[in-house]
């Protein structure tokens, strides 16, 4: 077991977490050599797609706008007008997602987004997501009522870093909005998880009261230099909404934090974290050699704990605690072509 850490609790509520998630949008880790003039020619080839597209939803605002200009001189009401725009809007939007032009650019992103392509257009270092299996398919909690995972969520927030890559069954339905699985048989798991962890730069755990997810998060409490790399997620906040929108929490798992809870127990040298409820703790990791614990007292939803990730990572690239180049070899042995 290693040694316990200092501990600093720091709140999305104050400002230079508020100031690291806002920097953290425009975190990027460059893809290098041939790759990124790959990338440049997929992007000339989609160029004139997003061209059209864009001249059509300029014509559309400009119309919009005119037909405003208009209501407000005939003396109509502004209820009525965001009515009219609202229904016109929704429409507009589904006949615009049905036009060639978009058509054409979702199926070149696709393309490229396969992942029996990825070395060719993706060198970045991958992330290795450790989770249970039964969490695949949680749907998050979102005001608009979309159907996400937190999964995707958490692949959406660090797609710019490196793609994220999972242990599973391959399911090929939702690839584009979920981890890339890598098939292992169950009499060499381990061995696969162990050279995957040690391959990738960076590591998001949800810890949970599971056989598999202990066994990981033992190995990774044992090594000083996993402990590092890795980001816990608390799965008691994943649940929490904006207090504004008046819905009670989502309970995702009936474990709920309490092995993310002794996780921090054996990580750090203070056992101050314990006074702050369960759902309040986004997450935790090391940064600068002490244990950093993010929590929230209003501001908070799942969109902002998948975000955790990437703000952890840019602290860790802003302090030199790590960097985004593969740390052992290239890529994972391992990792899906």
């Amino acid at each position: 077991m290693t040694a316990s850490r200092d501990l600093k609790i720091r709140w999305f509520d104050d400002t230079d977490v508020a100031s690291a998630f806002a920097r953290s949008q425009f975190f990027r880790v460059k893809r290098t050599g041939h790759v990124r003039f790959l990338n440049l020619l997929v992007v000339l080839m989609a160029l004139p797609f997003h061209v059209v597209s864009a001249a059509v939803s300029l014509v559309v605002l400009v119309a919009v706008a005119a037909v405003w200009m208009v209501s407000r001189l005939l003396g109509r009401s502004n209820q009525t007008v965001f009515d009219w725009a609202t229904r016109h809007a929704t429409r507009t939007a589904r006949w615009l997602s049905r036009s060639p032009s978009h058509l054409a650019i979702t199926a070149i992103k696709d393309w490229r987004a396969d992942p029996r392509r990825r070395r060719f257009f993706d060198n970045k270092p991958p992330i290795l997501y450790l989770r249970p299996f039964r969490m695949d398919n949680r749907a998050a909690v979102a005001p608009n009522d979309l159907p996400l995972t937190l999964e995707g969520l958490i692949r959406n927030m660090t797609s710019s870093i490196g793609p994220l890559i999972a242990l599973g069954p391959e399911d090929d339905a939702h690839t584009a909005s979920r981890a890339e699985r890598i098939q292992v048989s169950d009499a060499v798991w381990k061995q696969e998880i162990m050279e995957l962890m040690h391959a990738c730069n960076h590591i998001v755990l949800v810890p949970e009261d599971t056989e598999g997810t202990k066994w990981e998060l033992s190995q990774i409490l044992c090594d000083p230099n996993l402990l590092e790399k890795t980001i816990f997620l608390n799965i008691a906040a994943a649940g929490r909404d904006h207090p504004y929108w008046a819905r009670e929490r989502t309970v995702y798992s009936d474990d709920d934090g309490k092995v993310f809870r002794d996780t921090l127990s054996m990580t750090a040298s203070s056992d101050a974290v314990t006074a702050i409820p369960l759902p309040q703790i986004a997450g935790a990791a090391i940064i600068k050699g002490e244990l950093q614990v993010f929590c929230a007292k209003q501001l908070f939803d799942p969109g902002l704990w998948s975000a955790l990730p990437r703000i952890v990572i840019f602290l860790r690239s802003q302090s030199g605690a790590a960097t985004d180049r593969p740390s052992r070899e290239s890529r994972p042995a391992h990792a899906p072509a």
